[in-house]
């Protein structure tokens, strides 16, 4: 039997796994994925070309292509027209983007993702929950409140409500070290399609002042927001509280002309 040609770091035990029901393109993604926030994949490096690719992990173009899609959506990599598919070069480390996943942005600045797990209990939707998750009365969640940091830096608070009737005993992990989103992905083979976000101005209470290490009166941006799942299923509500200091909100679009009726 020939031994295949490793031309990716890192990958030399990596198989995609046909029988797994998460999709065979989001196993590529999170491989890919894992290989640039670990810097096996370096800034600026090209990645092989779809073919390759395709045949190293023994899938079609297509797949690879809804990876590689995957990975510039969330601005890992970029495409270029007749020139390839490169990792991208590090942001500057006073811009942070909340247009990713903490674990991703935090990554991307040069910094390790961890947290402090102030709160960690479960309990069952009623009409005190997320109004966006009301409509699963009864469906047991996990609450779960965490401070944020970058290295040892306090980036935000984070009140998030998970609903667990698809990824029963949830509050086993320790999330003090662990991302919620690569949990329910790889253990759970639940996958994230969509995340609605709110975001309003606030000023920082005695408590938030103190998690956050500023001044209380100081602003702080406010997040609220709704994540589903591929099915159109919602999976988790968040309010996150961020230093303002440390945020600049990022956002793009696909411009297709206006209509005539817009001036």
């Amino acid at each position: 039997m020939n031994e295949r040609k490793n031309i990716l770091p890192g990958s030399d035990d990596f198989r995609v796994n046909h029988q797994s029901p998460t999709p065979l393109y989001h196993q590529i993604y999170l491989h890919i994925r894992e290989l640039i926030t670990s810097n096996q994949l370096a800034a600026g490096e090209m990645l092989p070309p779809e073919i390759d690719l395709a045949n190293f992990f023994s899938v079609g173009r297509h797949t690879i292509r809804q990876a590689l899609s995957k990975l510039v959506d969330e601005r890992l990599v970029e495409r270029f027209s007749g020139r390839g598919t490169f990792v991208c070069k590090n942001e500057k480390q006073e811009n942070f983007y909340l247009d990713r996943s903490f674990t991703q942005q935090m990554a991307a600045l040069g910094l390790i993702a961890h947290s402090k797990v102030l709160e960690k209990r479960t309990g069952m939707i009623d009409e005190s929950s997320p109004v966006r998750l009301r409509s699963k009365m009864g469906v047991p969640f996990l609450q779960l409140t965490r401070i944020r940091y970058g290295g040892d830096l306090p980036f935000g608070v984070q009140n998030s409500t998970i609903l667990t009737d698809r990824c029963p005993k949830l509050d086993q992990y320790d999330f003090s070290k662990e991302s919620l989103y690569n949990i329910l992905s790889s253990v759970y083979h639940l996958e994230i399609s969509e995340i609605h976000n709110e975001f309003s101005a606030n000023n920082a209470n005695e408590e938030q002042s103190k998690l956050l290490s500023i001044k209380t009166g100081t602003p702080i941006l406010l997040e609220n927001s709704v994540t589903y799942l591929a099915d159109g299923e919602p999976i988790e509500a968040t309010a996150c509280y961020y230093r303002s200091d440390k945020y600049r909100y990022s956002i793009r679009f696909k411009y297709r002309g206006f209509s005539k009726h817009h001036s």
